[in-house]
């Protein structure tokens, strides 16, 4: 067992998987690997698709593993997998648009199971991806706006 302060340890054989782009092990963002091996020296052995990787427990890089039993939909980033089971519940509703539930079915090479009940799918389905977003850059881009205008007219002046 590898223990990760109050996380889950990580066992061998765990899915896992990597959660920043780490250009120094080159591994990057959304890769899955197994745990192939947890060595006497405290050192957690990942295959990430036949590149081993070794990992000390005193490396801040353990900080961007996790266990990948079940991943959202946007963690999977654009992978594949046998079967994917997509939840559609009340709950998340503000995530629920036809794109989403689209991407999540497609990520399954054969077999796609959608759980949730009859007014969650029927949400989804008719939800259409809005590109409404309410943010703060309108605001930040006249500020910036005038910012250069106030600027122009300082270096006028001199």
């Amino acid at each position: 067992m590898f223990f990760m302060g109050r996380r889950a340890p990580f066992l061998k054989h765990d899915k896992v998987i990597q959660t920043r782009n780490n250009y120094d092990l080159n591994v990057m963002n959304g890769a899955i690997g197994y745990v192939v091996d947890v060595l006497a020296n405290a050192t957690l052995v990942i295959d990430f698709d036949g590149m081993p990787v070794e990992l000390e427990k005193s490396s801040p890089d353990l900080q961007d593993l996790q266990l990948a039993y079940a991943l959202t939909i946007h963690k999977t980033q654009g992978s594949e997998f046998p079967c994917a089971v997509v939840v559609v519940h009340k709950a998340h509703s503000f995530m629920h648009h036809r794109n989403l539930l689209y991407t999540g079915v497609n990520r399954a090479r054969r077999t796609a199971i959608v759980l949730g009940d009859h007014w969650g799918i029927q949400n989804c389905a008719k939800r259409c991806q809005v590109d409404d977003r309410r943010t703060f850059l309108p605001l930040f881009l006249d500020a910036a706006q005038h910012a250069d205008a106030d600027f122009a007219r300082v270096a006028e002046a001199e």
